[in-house]
């Protein structure tokens, strides 16, 4: 990428990416893109929404990192945002399971529940997957495409950053972000299983009525309360 691109694309978060972007390990994650769609496979999210997370939430107002495994394998499903689906006209299994986590955890809320998780990077929440692509039909086959881009973007974003809290959903979000020092500018991490992982549980059981139970939703209050971080996540 030249300088150029990397505004355009990480818009507030450019200076921090910048050395990884404009490197050859950006090219080769580039050119496994190119080479994944060249092959025919359909690459998703659409190439416009890959960083839409770090236009939706400007640096400046960054609070909290929730990180998931990777995209909706489906075209048209995701949005750029992690467990975002906008346009999606019913919800997706693993987003119900978020709402009904949260209505469990931190209570009644007057938010939406339209499928758009934009309101909580209004709220300074950067959605990010451990992968920001990948293959239409397959889950987890692009991670080591991004995996170094993820190294690095974390490891410059708890740099760059204090009292950041990082949620991280499933295993391959716990891997990336074992490394975060929470001493390091006062981090605060809190883990939980990932939302699908409760679908393929109660599979096995052949239970219809799956249940993900996540506390961290209430935790990340909590610890926004206890730091005196600025106002509640209203989740």
């Amino acid at each position: 990428m030249t300088r150029e691109q990397v505004i355009q694309f990480f818009g507030s978060y450019a200076d921090v990416i910048m050395p990884f972007a404009t490197s050859p390990e950006m090219d080769t994650l580039l050119g496994a893109l190119r080479a994944e769609a060249s092959a025919g496979k359909i690459v998703v999210p659409e190439q416009a929404l890959i960083f839409r997370a770090f236009h939706e939430t400007p640096l400046e107002d960054l609070r909290f990192v929730i990180l998931g495994q990777d995209p909706y394998p489906a075209k048209g499903l995701p949005d750029g945002l992690a467990f975002s689906a906008s346009s999606a006209s019913t919800t997706p299994k693993s987003l119900q399971l978020i709402y009904d986590a949260i209505a469990r955890d931190a209570g009644p809320t007057q938010q939406p529940r339209n499928n758009d998780l934009s309101y909580l990077a209004k709220q300074g929440g950067l959605l990010l997957n451990a992968s920001l692509t990948t293959v239409e039909g397959f889950t987890n086959v692009h991670k080591d495409i991004w995996e170094p881009f993820m190294k690095y973007m974390i490891t410059r974003l708890q740099e760059v950053t204090r009292g950041i809290i990082w949620l991280g959903f499933g295993k391959e979000a716990q891997l990336l972000l074992k490394n975060v020092d929470v001493y390091m500018n006062a981090h605060f991490l809190t883990f939980e299983e990932h939302p699908v992982a409760a679908l393929y549980r109660a599979q096995a059981e052949n239970n219809p009525n799956p249940e993900w139970i996540a506390k961290c939703f209430s935790k990340t209050n909590a610890i926004i309360r206890a730091n005196k971080l600025g106002e509640l996540i209203q989740w």
